[in-house]
């Protein structure tokens, strides 16, 4: 465990519960393209991958560690 998470990233507790709670959300949402686009492949073709992408940006930017 790492019990300094907080102070690496400079975030207060709610600040982290915030943007962990957006990241869940926009998990599950992803989850649910993922199923369509399983049933249906000609649709939603780029959205999980792009969206990952955009996700790994924004984790890098915020000093996250893999």
């Amino acid at each position: 465990m790492n019990f300094n998470h907080l102070k690496e990233l400079d975030e207060t507790y709610f600040q982290h519960a915030k943007c962990a709670s957006l990241y869940s959300m926009l998990f599950l949402g992803l989850s649910i393209v993922s199923i369509i686009h399983a049933i249906f492949p000609f649709i939603f073709c780029t959205t999980v991958s792009d969206k990952l992408e955009e996700m790994q940006e924004h984790l890098e930017e915020r000093k996250c560690e893999m």
